[in-house]
């Protein structure tokens, strides 16, 4: 039999019903018998494509690739251990014909170490494959972004899970640093609004940063590195493409040149259109602009962690602190004026977040819970650590302010709300500190950059006129009252 085209179309357009983000409101487990009946024809017409499609046919590769895309996670309760070892048979061989320069290696060395892993542990000869796989997935250049990225994460987590810190951190070092070149149009289509950035199964990038940031501190390289880390990670972020087209427009206006090489050769790495080698020119070519534009004044930081002293001068008015939540534990970073470091928080874990997410609905008893329980085990040894551990009683006292900056799944916590509201022994956020948020810590030094700037240019009569009135309301007309106004 030749190739038949039309038969690889029917393969793909069956199997992909099984992709369990196509099915929609169609659950495959309600119709078990037949799900596997098609799963089995898919699989029958997708063998004789294989062996009927040509060794020099122009998208062989591909098409040998979207098979192997079966045989992951997303399809393993059809297929079984049998398409397991068909998935890992199939990526050995495609690694065999495909040359060594081919942008589709990455996406079958990523592939073939997640099956060796896969609901099993591998034996000795197969573990070392999967990482020596992970590991040129990442390295290949002229690879897609989005499966050098899988293969770091996967690294990032193997080596994580040993405790191999020095390796872990070596990963998500290199893998965060992919994420500037990736743009934010192509990450919003995958995104899952602002807290987690996901196309499949396999390309799960929400937590990336907090899992780097934790591998940094864990392997000893201290808060500035771990910092840098999240912040370049919050390419991730739907919250962060704002900050990022505002960079943008901003280079605009001091140089086109720069700003149009800088749109150009992001774009034209992302794009799928763009040849192997190309790939790999236009990513070298964009380090080259990257460093061009840091060169410019005014934009030393583009895209970039502030740096350490930035850090110290926006913690200037009270301190910063970072709190980065990931599977592998979590720590605070603390930043004042004249110090940045780590303070581990053992006590709460990424468990406990995903496990305590609240909304308006959330009943008040499991709310006190939640708001207890983040007192205990982060705020209060935070605080302590920052010398707030007794409320300010006097009128005239200094009130302490904190910016806080949480990260990951910590991000919708009321971290200002923490505390035994209850008991009225001063064991809340509320008696010791007035709390800030922001997003980031970039966010943060840029904001008061422009404030220092609003200060220089408005006139002394018009700074003294500048002030807010509070007004506290202890009794609100079908509202629970706030007992602690009077206080």
């Amino acid at each position: 039999m030749g190739y038949i085209p039309e038969l690889q179309d029917l393969a793909i357009t069956m199997v992909g019903i099984f992709n369990p983000q196509a099915q929609g409101n169609l659950k495959l487990e309600d119709y078990p018998d037949k799900a596997e009946f098609v799963f089995r024809c898919a699989i029958a017409i997708r063998d004789v494509v294989m062996e009927t499609t040509p060794l020099d046919h122009t998208y062989r590769a591909e098409v040998l690739g979207r098979y192997l895309d079966w045989t992951t996670p997303s399809y393993s309760k059809w297929g079984g251990e049998g398409n397991r070892v068909f998935g890992i048979e199939l990526a050995r061989r495609c690694l065999s014909e495909l040359p060594p320069d081919d942008p589709e290696r990455a996406h079958m060395w990523s592939l073939l170490g997640a099956l060796l892993f896969q609901g099993r542990s591998p034996d000795s000869t197969e573990k070392e494959e999967a990482i020596s796989g992970w590991r040129k997935a990442l390295d290949q250049p002229n690879g897609s972004l989005k499966h050098r990225i899988t293969a770091g994460r996967q690294l990032l987590r193997y080596f994580a899970l040993i405790r191999d810190w020095e390796s872990a951190y070596d990963a998500a070092n290199q893998v965060v640093h992919l994420i500037p070149q990736m743009t934010p149009r192509v990450l919003w289509q995958d995104a899952d609004r602002q807290y987690k950035v996901r196309s499949d199964g396999y390309f799960a990038l929400d937590g990336l940063a907090c899992e780097a940031a934790t591998a940094a501190l864990r392997a000893g390289k201290g808060p500035i590195i771990a910092l840098e880390l999240l912040e370049v990670g919050r390419g991730l972020l739907a919250s962060s493409f704002e900050e990022i087209r505002a960079d943008v427009i901003k280079l605009q206006a001091h140089s086109t040149k720069l700003a149009g090489s800088f749109d150009r050769l992001r774009d034209e790495i992302n794009s799928p259109n763009t040849a192997a080698m190309r790939r790999h020119e236009a990513s070298l070519e964009f380090e080259h602009v990257l460093g061009d534009i840091r060169k410019e004044s005014g934009f030393e930081h583009f895209l970039a962690f502030p740096g350490e002293q930035a850090v110290k001068a926006a913690a200037k008015d009270g301190p910063i602190v970072v709190i980065n939540v990931s599977r592998f534990g979590c720590d605070a970073i603390l930043a004042k004026h004249d110090k940045i470091w780590p303070l581990e928080l053992p006590h709460f874990t990424l468990s406990d977040a995903e496990s305590q997410r609240l909304d308006a609905r959330t009943p008040a008893q499991e709310l006190q819970d939640v708001l207890e329980g983040l007192w205990d085990a982060v705020v209060k040894p935070i605080l302590d650590e920052l010398g707030f551990a007794k409320p300010v009683t006097q009128p005239g006292d200094d009130w302490p302010r904190i910016w806080w900056i949480p990260t990951g799944a910590l991000s919708k916590f009321p971290i200002h709300a923490a505390g035994y509201h209850d008991h009225f022994s001063g064991e809340t956020v509320l008696d010791r500190v007035m709390s800030s948020y922001s997003p980031s810590i970039r966010a943060l030094t840029e904001g008061r950059r422009r404030q220092l700037g609003n200060r220089v240019s408005k006139s002394p009569q018009h700074q003294q006129h500048e002030q807010v009135l509070l007004v506290a309301m202890e009794e609100t007309e079908d509202q629970t009252p706030l007992k602690i106004c009077p206080r």
